[in-house]
């Protein structure tokens, strides 16, 4: 690797650290690009060979998240909703718990609400809604779906900020059996 590509990296790092940090204690909509220049002592010229506004540095943040998460899944291979496991999601929360501060600062209300909305498509997606499984969809499918992600959310966010004491295969379970079973899967029997 060149020098220049050693410093680019470095530079690109220093800035998306300075936004985690900003974003941790104030909103991105108040969020300056001096205030980020100055946190990653960097001089604005560098900050604009990357960004363009501090927005800019939230999506990109977002993406590589998301990319990282789709690449996950399409290691997994999902294929039948019927035959599906709990294995996605717990490596799924693998990589959140690796990297919790920046997602805890992207499910916060500083950052936008793109990445939220972007995991619950990508549950909703993964959720069979493009797979040709055989089974006949319902017509309520899109809410249903959406009621799953959005709760899959909530209860990440609520493990990560309220209870480290749930290890991630008993936090994997749990979203597993509210999807498949909702209620019912923790009914005294």
């Amino acid at each position: 690797m060149k020098k220049t590509d050693k410093r680019i990296l470095s530079s690109i790092s220093a800035i998306n650290s300075s936004m985690i940090e900003l974003l941790e204690h104030k909103d991105i909509s108040r969020i300056t690009v001096k205030e980020i220049c100055e946190h990653a002592q960097i001089n604005r010229s560098t900050f604009y060979a990357h960004y363009d506004n501090p927005m800019h540095v939230l999506v990109s943040i977002e993406k590589g998240l998301i990319d990282s998460i789709n690449s996950l899944l399409a290691e997994e291979n999902i294929g039948d909703v019927r035959s599906f496991t709990v294995q996605p999601i717990e490596k799924i929360l693998e990589y959140i718990l690796e990297n919790k501060r920046i997602v805890l600062v992207m499910l916060g209300d500083n950052a936008n609400q793109g990445f939220i909305r972007q995991l619950i498509d990508i549950v909703k997606r993964e959720n069979f809604m493009n797979h040709n499984t055989g089974i006949p969809v319902h017509p309520d499918s899109e809410y249903i779906f959406e009621f799953l992600a959005t709760g899959a959310v909530s209860v990440v966010r609520k493990w990560l900020k309220e209870d480290e004491t749930r290890d991630i295969h008993e936090v994997s379970e749990m979203i597993y059996t509210i999807s498949i079973y909702g209620q019912s899967g923790y009914m005294p029997r």
